[in-house]
């Protein structure tokens, strides 16, 4: 079998005729075998009911109580119009309600974590151990997600005005959770893991996720030659963290840590929680200013940011003149913080246009006291910005809207039918473009961008890479 790991690097530029193998990775697998049912049911075309039930066995929860996990769903759905007559303005009217489970499998090796050999061609660590990190974990659960939909789908006028409408909850348990245990004065530990381990794994949780979705889409023109369709469609997603480990008296379990800003999942808050410093303030809200002239930070963490958009909503038009298409999609995010360690650090160098305006107008206007009760309401711009930033940034004065409403795509198009008889039927060649204009934006970046995909890295600009605007041409042939 083909691997990276089996290539050998060649020493020969330094005259060495040996040759190292690249270091070898550890032999990790895992298998998954599954039954899957369905089963559909109807009564006289006007209710719907569809069972489905699946079994998995994992191999990464050998060594566990049990090594399968089983999870099923219904939907029942009435088409109302088949029902009864309704009135004539109603085309076509639907509701429907669903319940499933999904079940997850855990980490690989995580019930018994294996050690790997050192690679013998790669001095100091050849015969030698690499042992595991983490501890065994034969307690381990298989993840669960229960959730519950319900919605409606009409049809008025003919099918010229279609309504969509969808309610969803979604809770999450039995989550394997990585946590770094306390060092304590010997053994302890979170959950049973003992303090020589540098990281385990804590099984539970119950993170909810509940919201909105819906659809209105109208025809406003249809003719001959000329149709429009509009269609605005919006959502709403409230997460919440339930629990974490209340067995255990775990409240709180930190994703990321960095010198100036973590996440942590914490009950009661919310995915994607951005914590940082802040500026400690008076009872009035006044800035607190030491005796030195600097702003005094706050003494440790708390929630300043998260980027989960309160609504999102999208408005499409598409324009049909006989062979001539063009669709054009405006949306937005509304809500949600973010959070620029980018800004804070080109403040901290004096190299950002705040800091430049803030020198050039002769300090920063603040509202704040010294500790004799003085009011402070200007301070040097060199004194305030290496003071709030830099790499040990009160980022809570980094916090911008996350609300951002763009231009996101419109594509042209051109159709050119040929004859019947022809080998080619019709040839369509269309021009579209992406993320074009920016209607509404507050923050310094583009609030889509991240610095990372992993957990916890979510809505924070660490000289992240700019927004890019694309353009494509497709050329459609049908034969």
């Amino acid at each position: 079998m083909f691997t990276i790991q089996n290539i050998q690097v060649s020493n020969k530029a330094q005259g060495i005729n040996s040759a190292n193998s690249v270091n070898t990775l550890a032999n990790n697998h895992n298998q998954i075998q599954a039954i899957f049912a369905n089963a559909n049911l109807s009564y006289k075309n006007w209710v719907y009911l569809t069972l489905t039930g699946r079994n998995d066995w994992s191999s990464n929860l050998a060594f566990t109580p049990t090594d399968h996990y089983f999870y099923p769903s219904a939907g029942l759905s009435f088409i109302l119009n088949q029902m009864t007559e309704l009135p004539q303005e109603i085309s076509y009217a639907k509701i429907r309600g669903s319940y499933a489970q999904v079940g997850n499998t855990v980490q690989q090796y995580a019930s018994n974590p294996v050690n790997n050999a050192a690679d013998p061609n790669n001095p100091p660590s050849s015969n030698g151990v690499t042992l595991s990190n983490r501890p065994p974990y034969p307690a381990l659960k298989p993840e669960k997600t229960k959730s519950l939909e319900l919605g409606a789908d009409l049809r008025f006028l003919n099918d010229k005005l279609s309504f969509s409408f969808t309610y969803y909850k979604s809770n999450t348990y039995n989550q394997s959770i990585p946590v770094t245990p306390p060092y304590p004065e010997g053994a302890g530990g979170v959950t049973g893991i003992d303090w020589l381990y540098g990281a385990g794994y804590v099984n539970a949780g119950n993170i909810q996720n509940q919201g909105i979705e819906f659809t209105l889409g109208y025809n406003l023109v249809t003719s001959s030659d000329f149709n429009w369709n509009t269609t605005i469609n919006g959502s709403r997603n409230v997460n919440k963290i339930i629990d974490l480990d209340s067995k255990d008296g775990i409240n709180t379990f930190q994703l990321t840590n960095s010198n100036s800003y973590q996440s942590f999942l914490a009950k009661g808050g919310s995915f994607g929680d951005i914590w940082g410093q802040t500026l400690q303030r008076d009872a009035q809200g006044r800035v607190m200013i030491t005796a030195q002239g600097l702003p005094l930070l706050s003494a440790g963490f708390s929630k300043i940011a998260n980027p989960a958009p309160k609504f999102q909503l999208g408005w499409n038009n598409s324009f049909n003149y006989k062979n001539v298409s063009l669709n054009l999609l405006v949306d937005g995010k509304f809500g949600g913080q973010v959070v620029s360690v980018m800004q804070s650090i080109l403040d901290a160098y004096g190299v950002s246009k705040a800091y430049g305006d803030a020198r050039d107008a002769g300090g920063v206007k603040i509202n704040g006291v010294d500790p004799t009760g003085n009011n402070v309401t200007t301070i040097d711009a060199q004194k305030w910005y290496t003071s709030i930033g830099g790499r040990n940034a009160a980022l809570g004065e980094y916090v911008y809207s996350a609300t951002v409403v763009r231009l996101r795509e419109v594509a042209l198009g051109y159709n050119y039918k040929l004859s019947k008889t022809a080998a080619i039927k019709s040839i369509k060649l269309s021009v579209t473009g992406r993320n074009l204009i920016y209607f509404y934006k507050k923050a310094p970046y583009d609030p889509e961008v991240t610095s990372s995909t992993a957990n916890g890295l979510g809505g924070v600009d660490v000289f992240n890479q700019p927004a890019t605007r694309n353009y494509g041409l497709n050329l459609n042939v049908i034969f």
